[in-house]
């Protein structure tokens, strides 16, 4: 079983891509599992005006 466990998104503006796109990715490489650990990038809270892409 190979997996991976530390994997970031745009969300936490640490990567670029979508979620979907590592999946694929993942599936390519034959990962077993694939876990997503994005870092809080807003302290204060997140909002709809803090201006992140659409995450999908």
């Amino acid at each position: 079983m190979i997996a991976h466990y530390h994997i970031h998104t745009r969300l936490c503006r640490r990567a670029e891509g979508r979620p979907c796109e590592y999946v694929e990715r993942a599936i390519g490489l034959r990962l077993s599992e694939i876990g997503f650990a994005d870092h809080l990038p807003f302290l204060a809270g997140w909002g709809p005006h803090h201006d992140l892409p659409d995450p999908q």
